[in-house]
């Protein structure tokens, strides 16, 4: 049977719809943040980021334009801020190129351990590709090697430092190189015969077993801070009259001594 409905009626009931929708538009506001980074070559890298509370979500794109005007989407990301309340992107030169790279931050542990990834314009600056993808306090950039990790407790931080490769491409667990641990090490590795003192060491694979090394080159040591560790480069500033030396040096072990397998 088919039911007739009062021209008021019908009038009625769409004035009644527009004013749901006007209200959930007003329910549900949306925030918009806008970034900008000029590159090297003249172009210019664009972040826009929409968040929403209905539905809870947080929406990514990444353009390109250059310097004719042209403009170009790169990539489109999508985010619930029920899963990561605190994530977002952020554009940064994490290598110093001339270039940004755009770091996306999800969902976050305890203390600052997030889920982090990394992505990275390729050579034509035709599109972005995953360069790092995992959960670390901070990700940096150091004489060519990524390093990732941080504060591991009260008095030590662990690091991985990870060969830079060539290609586009994402970094692999074969690109590890050295591990960094700094701190309070335990009495085997870290302690002098005085007792416990901040020290710093370095271990690198061979044969499939890690090894204590010398440190990489000068640079890394001046560059302590930027692995986050002032914390500890104050105490061995305070502690010891050459603080790069000590920074430096492996504690009482030799260089070479076996840790065992990885």
């Amino acid at each position: 049977m088919r039911l007739h409905q009062h021209p008021k009626t019908a009038a009625l009931f769409t004035l009644m719809l527009g004013l749901s929708a006007a209200f959930g538009a007003r329910a549900t506001p949306c925030e918009d943040k806008l970034q900008q980074a000029r590159q090297r070559d003249g172009n210019t890298i664009i972040v826009s980021t929409r968040e929403c509370t209905r539905p809870t979500e947080r929406r990514i794109t990444v353009s390109l334009q250059r310097a004719s005007g042209a403009q170009t989407v790169l990539h489109r990301f999508r985010q619930s801020t029920d899963r990561a309340p605190t994530g977002g992107a952020t554009l940064k030169d994490i290598d110093g190129d001339g270039f940004s790279e755009l770091e996306l931050t999800g969902a976050c542990g305890s203390g600052s351990v997030c889920q982090r990834a990394l992505y990275k314009l390729n050579a034509a600056g035709t599109e972005l590709f995953l360069l790092y993808a995992g959960g670390t306090s901070e990700v940096e950039v150091i004489s060519g090697y990524l390093i990732e990790g941080g504060k591991a407790g009260c008095c030590t931080w662990h690091f991985q430092a990870y060969k830079l490769p060539s290609q586009a491409r994402l970094i692999k667990d074969t690109d590890l190189h050295y591990r960094i641990d700094v701190g309070l090490l335990d009495a085997a590795i870290g302690a002098s015969n005085d007792g416990p003192s901040p020290d710093c060491r370095f271990t690198t694979k061979s044969a499939n077993r890690w090894v204590v090394v010398a440190p990489p080159p000068r640079r890394w040591r001046r560059s302590a801070r930027s692995m986050g560790l002032t914390m500890y480069w104050t105490k061995l500033a305070d502690a010891r009259a050459t603080p790069l030396y000590h920074f430096a040096r492996v504690g009482p072990m030799k260089r070479g001594t076996d840790l065992g397998p990885s």
